[in-house]
């Protein structure tokens, strides 16, 4: 972990209403994780999982009946519970010092508005003062994400879906954030407009030497772009570690499964394996580990607690009673 601590999120916990108005569904269940300055936190695990919950708890972009716990530090500030009213320390984050990249372009950008518009307005107050100024800093953001200047005069609609992502990922870096969010900003991409986009998001972070964490279900994408991984199951953090760890001596048997489950170009069609089993509905209340059934590792203690996570290593944390068993390897 970083040494200097950008954000800090200690036992964070989510509710969501249900669909039917019943009783809330806990969705993230005790997470904690930092991130350091100019460090790429991974978040991955199935849909369904909690990872984009957690993200947009982060920075207030849950629906209105959602309730939210614990503490959210941005450079010391409680921006959760500190002494704002609930949701104006998070509100004032957004947009200036955490910057958010959504899955789908269309879900940022206004159809109505030309791009150079919606750029402007993503500026910082001062940053518009100067129009001359603002419209000079709209192209040199459009350039460094390899979009050309007359892009600022397109609407979204006229642009590709792999333009229109560049330019969401523009806006984000508009105000000049420390940290940025991103949210599986490749998910609707071609495997090409994938790799092009992610190259470019990994330059500028490199460039900026900006803080990131990237949600995704893809862990070998996430592997090779971040410095940590985080694993998620059932709204619970089950595994933290380095990606080479992830890859050479991952411990939780899901971590395990879902490698296993990762294909690329240069992968046999028939190494690929599945999954068995779905992940547990998280409107239903479980006692033991909730991968339990899922588990080909599983034993009599599996099915009775939530196993705690565990530090194995050097910067290694595992949630897992057959690892613990085992003993450590790392």
């Amino acid at each position: 972990m970083g040494s200097d601590p950008l954000l800090e999120v200690r036992d964070l916990n989510v509710w969501l209403p249900a669909a039917a108005g019943g009783p809330r569904v806990h969705i993230v269940r005790d997470v904690s994780f930092t991130v350091g300055r100019g460090e790429r936190l991974g978040v991955v695990g199935e849909s369904g999982c909690g990872k984009s919950t957690t993200l947009l708890s982060l920075v207030g972009l849950l629906p209105a009946r959602a309730a939210v716990s614990g503490s959210i530090r941005l450079d010391g500030v409680d921006i959760l519970g500190g002494a704002a009213p609930r949701g104006q320390a998070l509100d004032s984050a957004r947009g200036r010092d955490i910057g958010v990249v959504l899955q789908s372009s269309m879900n940022t950008l206004n159809p109505v508005y030309r791009v150079g518009r919606q750029m402007l307005e993503a500026l910082r107050p001062e940053a518009r003062a100067d129009t001359g100024q603002a419209r000079a800093r709209v192209r040199d953001l459009l350039e460094r994400v390899g979009l050309p200047p007359r892009v600022a005069r397109a609407f979204p609609h006229e642009l590709s879906g792999g333009m229109r992502q560049r330019v969401a990922i523009a806006l984000a870096l508009a105000p000049e954030p420390k940290l940025l969010l991103a949210d599986e900003p490749t998910t609707a991409l071609d495997t090409i407009v994938q790799a092009r986009v992610m190259e470019v998001l990994d330059a500028l972070c490199a460039e900026d030497q900006m803080s990131v964490i990237l949600v995704s279900h893809h862990l070998a994408l996430a592997a090779r772009f971040c410095d940590r991984l985080m694993v998620m199951y059932a709204g619970r953090a089950i595994e933290h570690a380095a990606p080479e760890k992830i890859s050479t001596l991952s411990s939780h048997p899901y971590t395990r499964l879902l490698l296993a489950a990762t294909a690329d170009l240069g992968t046999r069609k028939d190494a690929v394996v599945s999954i068995p089993g779905a992940p547990p509905s998280l409107a239903l209340a479980h006692t033991g580990c909730p991968f339990e059934p899922r588990c080909p590792e599983r034993f009599g203690e599996c099915a009775d607690r939530v196993p705690p996570l565990d530090q194995i290593g050097a910067d290694h944390h595992v949630g897992c009673f057959a690892r613990h068993t085992k003993g450590d390897l790392a």
